[in-house]
């Protein structure tokens, strides 16, 4: 027992009784978690911990070894933030941190680990869980990553997204790019009911929508149709000259009527 002494008292600060269990600030220190017990609990509890950080001999902060399950997803180590006021189920945690095996190791000997953040509602169970996979991916709202970086069942507030893509559409301006007759788009919409180049709704509903992708063919299409403009206005000028030219040669025309009108009324 190490303790500390004063002006008239003396205080114990830490004790290790005969079976080896630690206690600071008290005389009567909690159990260690056995963890060579065979049969270990498959939840975890209060009996469970190996160290209870306390204020007032309120538990703020356990660590233990929580087991869901033997095999794949098994806990093998947890982080837990309990409430003892006005709390009523067992054993008390509102939010924690565990380690997890991954899901169907693929070498015995090398299992790999995932790490799942939990919190819980006010008169719910543990849920809202963030994970951090075996991959490097993060799940939100879900428990597969599905080979992504950030994988979230849920909407998404942001103020701003920056994507990265390879390849942005200024080809359209290149002189041997081809653009597509307007018949031709025409034929396209009356048989697929799209935009060519476009995904059709289909393809979307079932794989989503690569938004750095998309926001490209978007630019293509208003490039191309920048295109059609020019274009059309070009002829559109080109037939307002041919207009003023027979405008003109029409106003000769009537100009000189009326000149040999005037000489066959002398």
């Amino acid at each position: 027992m190490l303790g500390g002494y004063g002006y008239n008292t003396d205080d114990a600060h830490m004790i290790v009784d005969r079976n080896g269990n630690i206690g600071f600030g008290t005389l009567v220190p909690g159990s260690f978690y056995n963890q060579n017990q065979v049969n270990y609990p498959r939840t975890y509890s209060q009996q469970d911990k190996v160290v209870s950080i306390a204020a007032a001999e309120q538990p703020v902060l356990e660590l233990g070894r929580p087991v869901s399950a033997l095999g794949t997803g098994e806990r093998v180590g947890a982080i837990f933030f309990s409430n003892l006021t006005g709390q009523s189920d067992a054993p008390r945690q509102v939010a924690g941190i565990w380690a997890e095996k991954a899901d169907l190791p693929s070498h015995p000997g090398l299992i790999g680990g995932k790490l799942v953040f939990t919190t819980k509602t006010n008169g719910g169970a543990e849920h809202n869980k963030i994970i951090m996979d075996e991959y490097g991916g993060l799940c939100i709202g879900t428990s597969q990553s599905s080979g992504y970086k950030l994988a979230v069942n849920g909407d998404i507030k942001t103020r701003r997204i920056k994507v990265t893509v390879s390849e942005w559409p200024d080809f359209v301006f290149q002189p041997e790019y081809r653009l597509k007759s307007l018949e031709e788009v025409a034929g396209f919409i009356a048989k697929h009911k799209h935009l060519p180049e476009m995904p059709p709704a289909s393809e979307v509903q079932q794989q989503g929508l690569d938004v750095g992708g998309n926001q490209a063919m978007l630019l293509q299409k208003i490039e191309e149709l920048t295109l059609y403009m020019i274009d059309m206005n070009k002829k559109m000028t080109a037939q307002e000259k041919v207009m003023k030219s027979q405008q003109q040669k029409l106003a000769k025309q009537e100009k000189e009527i009326d000149t040999l009108k005037k000489q066959l009324s002398k």
